[in-house]
């Protein structure tokens, strides 16, 4: 998976074939902030689970309230 923040590349596991966890960290300003997320996977079944935390927060899935979809 490739993860971009803005033009920012986050996380970049193109290379990575393990299932271990991948993650990365950017600043940002309050708001909305596109986010685009890449994946490939073969002929076994996938999962993506996308989480966010705010300094010394508690980690959370990114869903509901804090997604605003824009699939062309």
């Amino acid at each position: 998976a490739v993860l971009f923040l803005h033009e920012a590349r986050v996380i970049d596991d193109i290379m990575d074939q393990s299932d271990r966890e991948q993650s990365g960290s950017i600043r940002l300003a309050a708001g909305w902030h596109p986010l685009r997320i890449y994946s490939r996977h073969g002929e076994t079944s996938a999962r993506l689970e996308v989480s966010w935390q705010e300094r010394g927060g508690m980690r959370q899935p990114l869903a509901g309230e804090n997604v605003a979809a824009s699939i062309p």
